[in-house]
């Protein structure tokens, strides 16, 4: 499919088409790479400042998973 970039105020718009599963008000990264690629990443929002009641370390206690202690990686642990 080919759109074209449409100025809208003072910004440029490319409009997606009806065909593509997107809804209204979705927010998107925008990341243009040095090749000129221009990707829309969904923006996904973080579980864990919706719920601050949420306690992971309880609920991986629930399921009896146990912890070394030990980074495998680069994780970032707390």
């Amino acid at each position: 499919m080919i759109v074209e970039a449409q100025k809208q105020g003072d910004s440029l718009m490319v409009p997606i088409p009806a065909g593509i599963d997107v809804q209204e008000e979705t927010e998107f990264d925008v990341v243009q790479e040095k090749s000129g690629v221009i990707s829309l990443v969904p923006v996904h929002e973080n579980f864990f400042a919706q719920r601050p009641e949420y306690d992971l370390r309880a609920e991986i206690a629930k399921l009896k998973l146990g912890d070394n202690g030990q980074s495998v990686g680069k994780e970032n642990t707390w």
